[in-house]
């Protein structure tokens, strides 16, 4: 006689990008965005290649690690078919993976964000 069944919930059932709060998009294309350290006192810019983008946060590659945690600026222009804009935010690394000798896949989870409009496109 086989034993109770485990009922698996909903939740395990969905894939991670099921369970995601805000969709990401790729539809951006690569585009370069200037991230800002500020290491003990010092200043450094790096500049990236935007991966994916979501209302919580941002994907990009980098030609540099950056620490897990660890608070950064970031500005640039995005351009998609519809419109263009600026964004200047303040983000913290969600997580660094290599993806290759010479590049990491850096995630990053807004601390605050804005969005100026450069162009609209006619109707």
């Amino acid at each position: 006689m086989p034993g109770p069944q485990k009922k698996t919930s909903p939740l395990m059932q969905m894939t991670p990008m099921d369970r995601r709060i805000h969709h990401r998009t790729q539809k951006y294309g690569t585009q370069q965005l200037t991230i800002t350290r500020n290491r003990d006192g010092k200043e450094s810019k790096i500049v990236g290649l935007l991966w994916n983008f979501s209302e919580g946060g941002i994907g990009m590659d980098l030609p540099r690690a950056l620490t897990i945690d660890e608070v950064v600026g970031m500005e640039g222009d995005l351009h998609s078919p519809d419109f263009a804009m600026t964004i200047t935010a303040r983000a913290r690394v969600a997580y660094c993976r290599p993806v290759d000798r010479e590049n990491y896949r850096v995630g990053f989870g807004f601390i605050e964000i804005s969005y100026r409009r450069l162009e609209t496109k006619p109707n």
